[in-house]
């Protein structure tokens, strides 16, 4: 703990010593009570000790983990946990330089009594990582103000806020690979569910055979169960600059917030077994610095087909690193530049025929729209996750959230399944809403 002493009497002091000069130049007794006063402030501070603080600080986070875009209430919890008044403690938390804070404030000067504690409240906006608090800076000053302590104090409780929470709902609609897996079919073979029964013919396992039936009837019959697929999924992420708009400054950009979904889903659907691939349009050639391209884009393969989790990684990584560069603007009127008919191409040439697409985009302009209808004439389903990034503050963002709302309207009505992602509300409410409308239909 660092010690200082503030000279906060000295104009005390040059008061005193002018009254006293008068005094005995002019030979006016009188005229020294008039140095009694500031010289009774110069001699209390010079008395005055250097505070001795027993403080405990604990932080707490609400919510403890949350998605990019979303508000984060801290709250730091200051005890005097000594016999003595505390009249000025000033604190200022450790907030991680990547965290915008939005309202309150981390600095706050207390006064609190021996045994008591005191609140300070502020809010942040989350960004994608895990950002590590520092420790709080506490100054205690004495009741005077002449003596003080700094120090750096870890404070108790939450030390990371988390914006990775995983995916619990796989965004995926059928089967497209004839591989055991998770995903229910509509067709009969191998698995736990009962479908249907058929004629036994030669071959059949003899676990299959209902015995019970043969009992009854003497006739060979075969059962068959709901077979289970794993899916073979294409995760198409959409980072070009018109999709690096954020509805705020400060706040993560439409590009940001596809990666972190895309990243999510990946997590989600590897661990429940289904075969996934993963490319994105947009990246610069300086983004993709040792990630493997494929035709001019991108191309992280299915573990099965010889990708990797590092690979993946590599990929989701370029994807934040140009969602956050410079270029990002606050979103207006949603305008772009990209060639649909091109990036269309090639996408479509590297689809397999068996596959689902996933494509993440904050719908910022007219491309993703294009691309979803070059790709679902090929009898391939597609599924949007849609990152809402559009403000209603200004003229020029709702007229971007109106155009957004269009191609919304347009890609559902071509029979997409489309999850819009409100900031306001976590990832899986909006994959849960969204697949829950398509399977009312």
């Amino acid at each position: 703990m660092a010690r200082r002493r503030h000279h906060r009497f000295s104009v005390a002091l040059a008061g005193a010593l002018l009254a006293a000069s008068v005094a005995l130049l002019y030979a006016t007794p009188s005229a020294f009570l008039l140095a009694i006063v500031p010289l009774g402030y110069v001699v209390y501070g010079a008395l005055s000790s250097y505070p001795d603080p027993e403080i405990e600080i604990e932080r707490s986070l609400s919510p403890r983990a949350a998605t990019p875009g979303s508000i984060v209430t801290v709250t730091l919890t200051v005890r005097n946990a000594g016999s003595r008044l505390l009249a000025d403690v000033r604190v200022v938390d450790g907030v991680p330089a990547e965290l915008a804070v939005v309202a309150g404030s981390p600095r706050a000067c207390l006064s609190i009594p021996a045994g008591e504690r005191r609140t300070v409240s502020y809010d942040v906006l989350a960004t994608r990582g895990d950002h590590d608090f520092e420790a709080t800076r506490v100054r205690v000053r004495s009741i005077s103000g002449t003596r003080l302590r700094t120090r750096q104090q870890p404070a108790a409780g939450a030390q990371t806020l988390s914006c990775s929470t995983a995916v619990e709902q796989a965004p995926i609609r059928r089967s497209t690979r004839s591989r055991t897996g998770t995903l229910a079919t509509d067709s009969g073979g191998a698995g736990l569910e009962f479908h249907s029964t058929r004629e036994y013919r030669s071959g059949d396992p003899i676990r299959r055979i209902d015995w019970r039936r043969f009992a009854r009837t003497d006739e060979l019959s075969t059962i068959d169960f709901r077979e289970e697929r794993a899916a073979r999924l294409v995760i198409v992420i959409d980072v070009r600059p018109p999709s690096r708009r954020s509805p705020h400054a400060g706040f993560p950009t439409g590009a940001e917030l596809s990666g972190y979904a895309a990243e999510r889903a990946y997590e989600a659907l590897t661990a429940a077994g289904h075969q996934v691939e993963i490319t994105a349009i947009g990246l610069d050639d300086v983004d993709v610095d040792g990630v493997r391209t494929v035709d001019g884009l991108p191309w992280i393969d299915s573990p099965a087909a010889g990708g990797s989790d590092a690979a993946a990684r590599q990929l989701f990584d370029a994807v934040y690193r140009a969602s956050t560069r410079a270029d990002a603007t606050v979103a207006t009127d949603g305008s772009g530049t990209a060639d649909p008919e091109t990036t269309g191409k090639r996408l479509r040439s590297r689809l397999p025929t068996d596959a689902e697409v996933l494509l993440v985009s904050p719908l910022l302009d007219h491309l993703p729209r294009a691309l979803v209808e070059s790709i679902t004439p090929q009898d391939v389903a597609v599924t949007v996750v849609s990152p809402d990034v559009t403000a209603a503050e200004t003229v020029g963002g709702r007229l971007a959230a109106l155009q957004r709302e269009n191609r919304l309207r347009a890609i559902r009505a071509g029979g997409t399944t489309v999850a819009d992602w409100a900031l306001a509300q976590p990832l899986d409410v909006a994959l849960e809403t969204a697949l829950r409308l398509e399977g009312s239909r």
